[in-house]
């Protein structure tokens, strides 16, 4: 009998360790509702979810003058500017590169048009179009002082043209418009940083994540760097995983420690140029799945704790996720060319 019933605990301990090892590797797909910094007609953000890895979402292209429109992305929209009586601006910042300001007229000798950040900017990239120029346009970067960091210049022969220039210049409290003869306005914008395209899902509900499986491949020659961001405000998101923009497999991010979320985003920086779009193909988060109760124990059962209707497994199990200085993440290839693919923490 002892000997049956050795056999027969044993049985029963390979079992329940058989049982943890289904439910270890159970993952619990999180549902959510997509979101993009853009998209096109024939290639929207739903495809995102569609199931189908082959099938991509696909942003619009910032440049060459798409950026102008975009409050994130032109961060001229937010300066003040002051011209001669009469003459209003508005035209110059809608984002329309059709429409235009008055010319600017001489006054003492000069026409002067001045557009005042709030505070001191960088300045990535300067765009603009003018109109009837017949004399040079000096397009100076001046600091809070008023000294000039940079000058640009419009000649008569690029009247009408769009231009971009690259200033890359930190500390710029204005732009300041001047010429010996009238001029007027298409449109100027200016870029803080390379520019960034995004998707996302905002889960259902705030939820612990544990890892995530993407295809998150921007196109070939789009992305300069990818990477992956999650967490609870879509303003403020921490960085889970620097991606390589080359690779075009499918990839798994373990969370070394569950993360509790309810945006996660794939965001990609986009190449300088024009007519560069992003896409990504694939993104699923996971949460382990909640234990289960005892039979004959649980809520109205009078056996056993009650358990609350939002129960959290993870209760005293992982330390408090305010006090993680960051999150680490582990990488895993899935297919393609895994030699593209490393592991970061």
């Amino acid at each position: 009998m002892t000997r049956v019933l050795l056999y027969l605990g044993a049985f029963l301990l390979v079992q329940a360790a058989d049982a943890q090892g289904d439910s270890s590797s159970t993952k619990v797909p999180l549902a959510g509702k997509v979101y993009a910094s853009s998209e096109t007609e024939q290639r929207p953000a739903a495809l995102l979810v569609d199931g189908d890895l082959n099938s991509s979402w696909q942003s619009t292209s910032p440049f060459p003058d798409a950026f102008y429109a975009s409050e994130r992305q032109n961060s001229l929209l937010r300066a003040d500017w002051t011209a001669p009586v009469g003459i209003q601006l508005a035209p110059a910042l809608d984002g329309n590169l059709q429409s235009f300001t008055q010319n600017i007229p001489v006054v003492e000798g000069l026409a002067e048009v001045r557009f005042t950040f709030p505070s001191p900017e960088q300045i990535h990239r300067l765009g603009v179009r003018l109109r009837n120029v017949s004399q040079p346009v000096q397009i100076r970067l001046q600091d809070v002082q008023g000294n000039t960091l940079q000058t640009y210049t419009y000649t008569s022969g690029q009247n009408f043209q769009h231009l971009r220039f690259a200033p890359e210049q930190e500390g710029v409290k204005s732009l300041l418009l001047s010429s010996s003869a009238p001029f007027g306005i298409f449109e100027i914008g200016t870029t803080a940083a390379l520019l960034q395209e995004f998707i996302g899902i905002e889960l259902t509900e705030d939820q612990l994540v544990t890892s995530v499986d993407l295809k998150h491949f921007p196109g070939s020659a789009s992305a300069s760097a990818s990477a992956l961001f999650g967490g609870l405000d879509r303003d403020n998101l921490q960085l889970i995983q620097v991606l390589d923009p080359a690779y075009a497999g499918t990839l798994t991010v373990e969370l070394s420690e569950p993360m509790l979320m309810r945006f996660i985003e794939i965001r990609h920086t986009l190449l300088p140029e024009n007519w560069r779009r992003v896409s990504a193909f694939h993104l699923q988060a996971f949460a382990e799945p909640n234990e289960p109760s005892l039979p004959g124990t649980g809520p109205g059962t009078g056996q056993g704790p009650e358990i609350p209707a939002h129960w959290d497994p993870y209760a005293g199990v992982y330390p408090s996720l305010s006090a993680l200085p960051l999150t680490t993440a582990k990488l895993h290839c899935q297919h393609a060319d895994q030699s593209s693919c490393s592991h970061h923490r």
